[in-house]
């Protein structure tokens, strides 16, 4: 069932404008979607989409964020590759004086 449920993800993010997903896996009744935003309103749509807890919203490395949503009662964890640069570009457009990105302190 979670196969069908990834592809029924994957054309309401095509409906909605969105790139296409990198990866969808299904396991154990779970979804793990990565996605490759290239603006943080691709992300937002994707975090939109998939009804993910702000809550949830995570970045330990560089390269990713990821969170916990749900589509149509099926638990998604989605990743958002290169969403942490996309953060910083938008910090430095604003004016605020960052470290290089990737240091500790961004």
């Amino acid at each position: 069932m979670t196969d069908l449920i990834a592809n029924i993800l994957c054309g309401a993010a095509a409906r909605a404008g969105l790139p296409f997903p990198s990866r969808v896996d299904c396991i154990d009744g779970h979804l793990s979607v990565h996605t490759n935003p290239t603006t943080l309103d691709q992300w937002r749509a994707w975090c939109d989409l998939v009804a993910v807890d702000r809550d949830t919203e995570t970045t330990k490395t560089a390269g990713f964020t990821y969170a916990k949503g749900s589509y149509r009662g099926y638990p998604v964890l989605l990743y958002g590759h290169g969403v942490p640069k996309l953060r910083y570009a938008a910090r430095l457009a604003a004016g605020e004086d960052l470290p290089p990105f990737g240091s500790p302190l961004t």
